[in-house]
């Protein structure tokens, strides 16, 4: 029974997640061909399209999903959002605390090689390398020039990967640089129990409540 029952809320929500994606996600990618690269990082249409995408994503979910401390959140300056990482549901759950501000994602190159995925963050994100410390000095600079002239807020998860086991890990310490050298306050933010929703070793999604609790600013 607990199988069915796994069953028809995975396939109900991974419906309402494809249809989110030709919805919306066909729009961004069609706005990516289209619009020159030095309109693209300030866009509002197309942020705007990336928060509804944001808001939908989750909505397609079903999950009751609770935000503490979104006034923690800086209303006029950029930021830099640190979070603990342990599903794909951690991205629209820290992206839709953007509320349509231009923002940077610093993303793990490998994700790339995803035809769709690679499209955006090739144009709209810094892939980052840290199999050498070469690379990953090159990424850092990367990400300094693409948003030290700018407002936009800056999205990292520094953990360096995806965990299930419910605990914050170390972190890479890259993103402190970061936002020393862009005047940036670190807004950290916690995401709890998202691998309980989507395991990594199951394609059956799970029912299970969410919160996301964002910290006060820290400023260096």
């Amino acid at each position: 029974m607990r199988y069915l029952l796994h069953l028809i809320y995975s396939v109900t929500a991974y419906i309402f997640t494809g249809l989110v994606f030709l919805i919306i996600g066909v729009p961004i990618v069609v706005l990516l061909f289209v619009v020159p690269e030095r309109k693209r990082y300030d866009n509002r249409v197309y942020f705007w399209l990336t928060h509804l995408f944001y808001f939908w994503i989750l909505k397609a979910t079903l999950l009751p999903i609770t935000f503490v401390g979104k006034h923690n959140i800086p209303r006029d300056q950029a930021v830099v959002f640190v979070a603990n990482h342990q599903s794909s549901l951690d991205v629209p759950l820290l992206g839709y605390l953007t509320n349509k501000h231009p923002h940077v994602w610093l993303a793990w190159f490998a994700l790339a090689r995803n035809p769709f995925l690679g499209f955006v963050l090739r144009r709209m994100a810094v892939l980052v390398d840290t199999t050498s410390p070469q690379r990953a000095t090159r990424s850092l600079v990367q990400a300094i020039n693409r948003i030290k002239d700018n407002n936009h807020h800056v999205m990292i998860f520094p953990e360096g990967g995806r965990f299930a086991d419910g605990r914050v890990h170390d972190f890479f310490s890259g993103f402190v640089i970061l936002a020393r050298r862009t005047a940036r306050p670190v807004v950290p933010v916690y995401i709890q129990d998202t691998y309980k929703v989507y395991p990594a070793d199951a394609w059956l999604a799970r029912w299970h409540r969410i919160k996301v609790v964002v910290g006060a600013p820290m400023y260096s």
